[in-house]
């Protein structure tokens, strides 16, 4: 009976993942969660007290904690390099955890990004590259080989391009594609993503 209960739960937050991936948290009811699980809206209400311990239960906190920190880890690892050291399509395990976790975690980064107006993680996006920003910041040399920024234009150039990269990477979490060429596409625009963004550290 446990092991039923259990199997229904998780039926329930697979199918919650599903509908606020496509209508988003305000949109999505509990009726359209029960129906593409085949149970009735009441039998929500024995394993979840509402939609939103529901949603943060399929986007929980802990979620949000390790994508900041692979991020966090991600930036400083390719700013750390030697300078002269040119970047290498060769495999790296950082690299392909981060690209495993986005491939993992799809829709509930595109629910974060996108479709949690509503809740805790609004403005998540927002925040999202503050971060990138912030961590990227100390590397960024006051000076250009090629150009000259004022303070205030450097930091308009890091705003730009780290909500350009978010939304690169966001489109193709979105995208109908097959899982193959998701992974393929993370990984080209990982090596843009590197290639381009480390020419701001000359």
């Amino acid at each position: 009976m446990q092991s039923k209960k259990e199997q229904v739960k998780q039926e329930i937050e697979t199918a919650a993942l599903h509908v606020f991936f496509e209508q988003g948290y305000i949109q999505a009811r509990m009726s359209d969660i029960a129906k593409r699980c085949g149970i009735s809206t009441g039998n929500i209400y024995t394993y979840f007290v509402n939609k939103e311990e529901l949603f943060y239960t399929v986007v929980p906190s802990a979620l949000v904690d390790r994508l900041n920190e692979l991020l966090v880890q991600a930036i400083r690892k390719y700013n750390e390099r030697d300078s002269k050291q040119r970047f290498s399509e060769v495999s790296d395990p950082l690299l392909d955890l981060v690209i495993d976790e986005l491939m993992a975690s799809r829709q509930h980064i595109v629910i974060l990004l996108e479709k949690s107006t509503g809740t805790l993680y609004e403005g998540y996006k927002e925040r999202l590259i503050q971060l990138m920003i912030d961590t990227k910041q100390p590397y960024i040399k006051p000076g250009h080989k090629h150009y000259a920024l004022n303070q205030a234009e450097n930091d308009l150039l890091m705003r730009i391009v780290s909500a350009s990269m978010v939304d690169m990477f966001l489109n193709v979490l979105k995208s109908d594609l097959n899982a193959e060429s998701r992974f393929a596409l993370l990984q080209a625009l990982n090596v843009f993503r590197l290639s381009g963004v480390n020419g701001l550290n000359e």
